[in-house]
């Protein structure tokens, strides 16, 4: 926690930067690069930088609420950060500023303001920058001493943010200088705090590392938790499609024993046949569809045996993949993260996809994590496929952006797909038939020759009210057919990562 002062502790720090900076000219003013927080700096944070011919130091200063503070540094300072924009106040103090002659930092009696004054002391043009280290409403200005001295006013020429003590007079601002009358009279110097300037900087540094770290260890658990319960849902609904593939009707039993009366297939009554069982001598009434004949309708079941035991297999393959993933989580959830074990933070960070500073780490698409199957294409472009009814809804209306592609086969139940596409970016063919392929394979139709395939952005598909099925406009069609060596080279360069679930710690 960052320190905050009483009006005795600052005017005791202000003195001893005052000692060890003034005389010296600003040249530049920057925001400090804070690479373990996420973005690489801080917002209302500043760093003044002064020199001379023979020396050169830093006076930092943040304005954020709860936790204000001044600090010092010798030579440079901080690194300027490359990601971040000066806000106009930035800008203002840059103009302003810059190349001034520091004379003197000092505290406003019985308050927490500290005042860095460039112009020597009676010069009605000197500019002065007030920092006020009030925890709840910290603020700077850039001020003047006000035309009429006598009303003991400032004159503001720039401002960080709103201060509720700001008069308006033919268009300029000014502010009474505080006069601490409500300030406690006596309070106690912390010796510890305000030893050094340097000492106390070095005391604020440690104080942001914390707060960095422990504000990244509170989101990287939180997305560990948001990813494990959706994981335990997926798992809840396949374990739940694996349990409904097994419907009671024998598809292979019924294929055999239809195809062992192809010589001579029994007559259809109701929309049944009543077919002889060889091994019990019994008979077995058997649903067929009537415009179907006795050899096509035997070549049905048999398909329809391989679909369900597909199904029972990847379900199967899927529960197994979601329960280590499921498992995976709970242990870096129970793990125990040392305050400042930056090694063990970041390899959490990894595991559950919390991104800083652009480290790689699983795939995030919206507000939560794709747990589904995911492959590269030959472009190296994200695929994400679902596989049944509840990972399409999923996929399509809760992971894929609004310019991502959309993919579906034409006219049959089955996976949709997303390629995820960089901001501006249109999808190459390659790309396309790769995952045209993965769609043929995943819904069971490699099987069925050419099949059209069609294509658009899933800004343009929508969910049909009231049901589980999606109308889309704006698509384009590809009619393709099974390749072998295209799905192998997907399946094998894929196999590694099948599920883009949290890893392990170590």
């Amino acid at each position: 926690m960052i320190p905050v002062l009483n009006w005795k502790e600052l005017a005791v720090l202000a003195g001893k930067i005052s000692a060890a900076a003034s005389g010296l000219f600003v040249s530049g003013i920057i925001i400090p690069e804070r690479p373990r927080f996420a973005g690489g700096y801080l917002k209302s944070e500043w760093i003044i930088r002064l020199s001379s011919r023979t020396k050169e130091c830093a006076i930092g200063f943040g304005l954020r609420p709860r936790k204000p503070y001044i600090a010092y540094h010798d030579g440079r300072g901080p690194k300027a950060s490359r990601g971040a924009t000066q806000p106009p106040f930035g800008l203002s103090l840059a103009k302003i500023l810059s190349g001034a002659k520091l004379f003197s930092i000092e505290a406003i009696n019985r308050e927490r303001i500290a005042v860095m004054w460039f112009g020597p002391p009676g010069d009605p043009e000197r500019t002065g920058l007030a920092i006020s280290l009030i925890p709840a409403t910290p603020y700077a200005l850039v001020i003047r001493p006000a035309p009429d001295a006598a009303s003991g006013r400032w004159l503001i020429i720039a401002r960080s943010n709103f201060c509720k003590s700001v008069q308006i007079e033919d268009r300029c601002e000014y502010m009474l200088v505080p006069d601490g009358a409500r300030a406690p009279e006596n309070p106690k110097i912390r010796e510890e705090l305000v030893e050094s300037a340097s000492g106390f900087t070095a005391g604020i540094e440690k104080a942001l590392e914390t707060e960095a770290f422990e504000t990244r260890l509170s989101s990287a658990r939180k997305t560990a938790n948001d990813i494990l319960k959706q994981t335990k849902e997926r798992l809840r609904q396949t374990e739940a499609t694996l349990s409904k593939a097994d419907d009671g009707k024998d598809w292979q039993r019924w294929g055999d024993l239809l195809k062992a009366s192809l010589h001579a297939p029994p007559p259809m009554q109701n929309g049944v046949r009543t077919l002889t069982d060889y091994e019990t001598g019994g008979t077995v009434p058997v649903p067929c569809d009537p415009q179907l004949t006795a050899q096509e309708q035997s070549a049905k079941f048999y398909d329809l045996a391989r679909r369900r035991m597909r199904r029972i297999e990847e379900s199967g393959a899927r529960a197994r993949e979601l329960s280590a993933a499921a498992d995976r989580l709970e242990k870096i959830l129970e793990a125990s993260v040392t305050t400042l074990d930056w090694n063990a933070l970041e390899k959490l960070e990894t595991a559950t996809g919390f991104s800083v500073r652009g480290v790689k780490c699983a795939v995030k698409t919206g507000k939560n994590t794709w747990t589904g199957r995911t492959y590269a294409s030959a472009d190296g472009l994200l695929i994400m496929i679902g596989r049944d009814k509840e990972e399409n809804l999923e996929l399509t209306f809760r992971h894929a952006r609004g310019n991502d592609i959309w993919m579906h086969a034409r006219g049959a139940p089955g996976s949709h797909a997303i390629i995820q596409l960089p901001a501006g970016k249109s999808a190459p063919l390659e790309t396309l038939l790769d995952c045209a392929q993965l769609i043929l394979h995943h819904s069971s139709l490699s099987d069925r020759g050419k099949v059209e395939v069609d294509y658009t952005f899933r800004k343009n598909v929508k969910r049909i009210r009231g049901t589980d099925q999606v109308s889309y406009t704006g698509n384009k069609t590809l009619l393709v057919e099974a390749d072998p060596l295209r799905l192998k080279r997907l399946t094998l360069q894929n196999s590694s990562q099948p599920v883009r679930a949290p890893g392990p710690l170590s």
